[in-house]
């Protein structure tokens, strides 16, 4: 009976010394604006940190070299929770536990299964969250506060189709230019062109608009079609402005090279939506 009972204080010990030395690292998500589009699998990926020193060596004209250490922090240990913020939501809780304490660095990996586009991959950091998985998402332990708020950078997408009109088929290849401009700086681009290309022989190809900086529902963006290789064609603009904190489907182009006459804004100048 000594004996179990010996086994039992002893067990029991273990269990309070090992649970002492682990954490759950837990707090909030919330997007930086708007709602959840759909549901967002978000995976919370906390990952400890060891600490190494590297020989780095330069060399100099003269043939010799320079060596000195250089600290660098590889993983030690990762724990993750996938965590549901569910459509039309903006906020979800998380708890990520069993991860080691005494750490010499720690980061907070954030990832969107199968919704990078909207919700690209980053690290926390207290200041803001980061694209970059380097030495600038990493915490000391005394940086981490009890409860962790994530603002989690959000992207939104703009799809459509451009087509030409009266069921005309394509003589070549054309090849065309999407682009997202902000509203009222309008030289301003959101990301780069989109280039999309509508074969020889068809009348109308569907492109995808994605990796856009989302914005309040007040912000406003522009979207441009220009083709590349057809002489004498002009910009056309979108018939209207779109908001930035949701993204948009159904925004279609048609090309029409031989329309003439009507005038329509175009980044604060006319153009002649003839292109041609």
């Amino acid at each position: 009976m000594r004996f179990i009972l010996l086994l039992t204080l002893l067990f029991s010990g273990s269990v309070t010394a090992q649970s002492s030395l682990q954490t759950t690292f837990s707090g909030t998500l919330r997007l930086d604006h708007g709602v959840a589009e759909r549901n967002y699998p978000i995976t919370v990926e906390v990952r400890k940190h060891s600490l190494e020193f590297r020989e780095t060596c330069i060399f100099i004209i003269t043939g010799s070299r320079i060596c000195f250490p250089v600290s660098v922090y590889p993983i030690e240990q990762t724990r993750s929770k996938t965590v549901m913020l569910g459509q039309a939501s903006n906020t979800a809780s998380f708890g990520v536990s069993g991860v080691e304490r005494f750490g010499i660095k720690y980061s907070v990996k954030l990832t969107c299964g199968g919704c990078s586009e909207l919700v690209p991959e980053q690290y926390y950091t207290p200041s803001g969250n980061t694209f970059s998985s380097g030495n600038s998402s990493l915490l000391d332990s005394e940086e981490i506060p009890s409860r962790i708020n994530v603002e989690l950078i959000t992207r939104t997408t703009v799809t459509g189709s451009i087509k030409l009109p009266r069921a005309k088929l394509a003589s070549k290849n054309l090849q065309f230019l999407v682009t997202a401009y902000e509203i009222p700086n309008v030289t301003y681009r959101l990301t780069s062109p989109l280039a999309v290309e509508l074969a020889k022989g068809t009348n109308q190809v569907d492109y995808r608009l994605s990796n856009l900086p989302s914005g309040s529902f007040t912000e406003q963006m522009q979207i441009v079609l220009e083709c590349t290789n057809c002489p004498g064609s002009r910009p056309q603009v979108y018939e209207q402005a779109l908001g930035r904190g949701v993204s948009h489907t159904g925004i279609d182009f048609t090309f029409n090279p031989s329309a003439a006459g009507m005038m329509v804004p175009v980044l604060g100048l006319l153009f002649d939506d003839d292109a041609g």
